[in-house]
């Protein structure tokens, strides 16, 4: 777990994607925190720019429990997969 907590702190951009009605969204966020097993993400609740904390529409979630996989496709190297 060590390797994708390290992978995150460089990398802590990304999209996260959910369906609703069968439906695929794609939201950008960032993973701004890793404490006691969960990653902490943010992000808008509409597709706008948030600008600040207070403003309603920035919302923030963590992930508690999940699976992962870490794979390097340039090296050849097997996938390594990981459950938090």
């Amino acid at each position: 777990m060590e390797k994708i907590i390290n992978f995150l702190e460089k990398n802590n951009v990304g999209i996260v994607a959910t369906s609703q009605n069968n439906k695929p969204h794609g939201r950008p966020q960032h993973i701004h925190l890793i404490r006691d097993g969960k990653f902490y993400f943010t992000t808008a609740n509409v597709k706008k720019a948030y600008g600040t904390a207070d403003n309603p529409i920035f919302e923030v979630f963590y992930l508690q429990h999940g699976e992962t996989s870490y794979s390097n496709l340039l090296s050849g190297e097997p996938s390594e997969n990981f459950t938090f």
